[in-house]
C-alpha cells in the first residue's frame, strides 16, 4: 500500500453516513502524467507535489543544488549584460565582497536583493527562480530579455483576482492541458514565424558588402 493511500485512510470515517470517496491519487497521477515527458521532468527536478503522490518504490534523484543553480543564473545574466562584479556592487549599493557572496549563493536568498538584481540587469526575477527549480539556470539567461515568467505572473494575478476561491475547483490535469496547449502554440509560432523582413534586410546588407544577419540568433553567412 502506498504512503499516500495509507495517509488518506487515517482520515476515513467508515461509520459516517456519507463516507468520503476513495483517495484517487495514483489514478490522478496516471492522468496527469500520461505523457512520459512530464514524469521525467518531475523526477529530474525532484519535485513531487502533494497531488502527485510518489510511490514507495520510487527513487527520485538527489536533491538539486539550488545554490549552485542560482549562482550560475546570476553569473550568466551579469556576464550577458557585460557587467563586472564591481559594476554590480556599485549599482546595487553593496560592498563588492557582499555582492560576491550574494551571486555565489553563499548567503541566504534575499528576495529584495533578487528584485534589485533583476532591475539593475533588466532581467526576469521570476525567471531566475524558475531556472533554479528546473535545474536549468540557462533558462534565466535565455529569458532575460522577453521576461515570459513576469508576463505569466501578471496574467496569473488577474486570473486569481477573477476566480478567487474558485481557483481550487480547477483540477491539476486541466492546468497541465491548458499550459501544454499554450506552450505548443508558442513553439509553433517560433518555428513558423514570418522571416520576410529579416530575409530582405539580410539581402540588402549583402548587396552593400555587409556580412550581417538580422535573424535573431543566426550567425552571419560566410
Amino acid at each position: 500500500m502506498s504512503r499516500c493511500r495509507a495517509f488518506a485512510q487515517r482520515f476515513q470515517t467508515p461509520a459516517s453516513p456519507s463516507p468520503k470517496p476513495e483517495f484517487r491519487a495514483p489514478q490522478l497521477r496516471k492522468e496527469l502524467f500520461s505523457n512520459t515527458t512530464f514524469e521525467k521532468v518531475g523526477r529530474r527536478v525532484a519535485l513531487y507535489p502533494s497531488w502527485n503522490c510518489m510511490p514507495e518504490d520510487a527513487s527520485p534523484n538527489p536533491r538539486p543544488d539550488h545554490r549552485a543553480n542560482l549562482a550560475a543564473a546570476l553569473r550568466g545574466i551579469r556576464e550577458a549584460r557585460r557587467l563586472r562584479i564591481a559594476d554590480m556592487a556599485r549599482l546595487m549599493d553593496m560592498h563588492p565582497r557582499t555582492y560576491e557572496h550574494f551571486e555565489a549563493g553563499r548567503s541566504p536568498l534575499d528576495l529584495d536583493k533578487l528584485q534589485k538584481f533583476a532591475e539593475v540587469t533588466d532581467s526576469d526575477p521570476f525567471g531566475i527562480l524558475v531556472g533554479v527549480w528546473l535545474q536549468a539556470p540557462e533558462f534565466a539567461v535565455r529569458t532575460a530579455d522577453n521576461k515570459p515568467i513576469v508576463a505569466f505572473m501578471l496574467a496569473l494575478r488577474v486570473f486569481h483576482e477573477d476566480l478567487r476561491d474558485d481557483v481550487s475547483l480547477i483540477e491539476p490535469r486541466l492546468f497541465v492541458g491548458a499550459f501544454r496547449r499554450v506552450f505548443q502554440d508558442l513553439a509553433d509560432h517560433v518555428r513558423n514565424r514570418d522571416l520576410t523582413a529579416e530575409t530582405w534586410l539580410d539581402t540588402q546588407a549583402r548587396r552593400i558588402g555587409l556580412n550581417l544577419s538580422f535573424r535573431r540568433g543566426a550567425p552571419p553567412k560566410r
